[in-house]
């Protein structure tokens, strides 16, 4: 079976070099890319304010390149593991990937943000590693929308929640209450050694929950104390950092 990313080079290197291109050309180039796209490409009118000046093809160029780039790495990382690079490219032929595809490419063209693009290209990449479970309630469109509505801090404080709480107990046991007695002190210290505000951590660490990606768990004494906010990352939040990983 042909590589998907030796098409992927051969198109992106087209594209990139007619970016003057018609709507139709474009879409027929991504629909050989991938085919499930061909179907979903078709009413080209809706697309025609994506993808019709210089500089909004480049940004899906550039998108796409991460992700060619990243999808190379994990392919390599799978290796000779037969139901591994199975399950890769059963993911890249499905109309879920499709989606995916679609949205990024969308996000790409609504930002000027550099890394945001580069993220949208490291989460379809990740997306289809077989040890990353995104399940059919929770696709990987979803979580391309939310790169495309946080913020650096936002990641920052995801970041900086992450690696102080203790994660691994907390969800294997979802006892929220189980935390350590220091957990307050521990995230505002490390938001401090990231140069953080308190109140513009609390600020971000809320913001996260509503995006589910974080979870406010209560004090020792079941009360809530404004020195001393526990949050921990929920199982989405988790992945949402994997899905970020770079592997070149």
């Amino acid at each position: 079976m042909e590589r998907i990313d030796s098409r992927l080079d051969a198109a992106l290197s087209e594209l990139e070099a007619n970016p003057e291109s018609t709507p139709l050309e474009i879409a027929l180039k991504l629909a050989t890319l991938i085919p499930p796209l061909a179907p979903v490409l078709a009413p080209l009118d809706a697309l025609r304010e994506h993808f019709s000046t210089r500089n909004k093809v480049q940004q899906i160029v550039c998108m796409l390149r991460t992700f060619n780039a990243e999808l190379q790495a994990l392919q390599q990382e799978c290796g000779l593991e037969a139901h591994s690079r199975l399950m890769v490219d059963s993911y890249l032929n499905s109309p879920r990937f499709t989606d995916a595809v679609i949205a990024a490419a969308e996000e790409t063209t609504r930002t000027a943000n550099a890394d945001k693009i580069l993220r949208f290209g490291l989460v379809l990449a990740n997306g289809c590693d077989p040890q990353i479970d995104v399940s059919d309630d929770e696709d990987l469109s979803s979580f391309i929308r939310d790169v495309s509505q946080l913020s650096e801090l936002d990641l920052r404080t995801l970041q900086i929640v992450t690696s102080t709480a203790r994660a691994d107990i907390l969800l294997e046991s979802d006892v929220p209450d189980s935390t350590d007695n220091m957990l307050g002190q521990h995230l505002i210290a490390a938001a401090a050694r990231e140069k953080l505000e308190q109140d513009d951590f609390y600020s971000h660490a809320y913001r996260l929950v509503g995006f589910g990606l974080l979870l406010e768990a209560p004090a020792m004494g079941g009360r809530r104390n404004a020195r001393d906010l526990r949050f921990v990352p929920t199982r989405r939040g988790r992945k949402f950092l994997a899905l970020l990983k770079k592997r070149i």
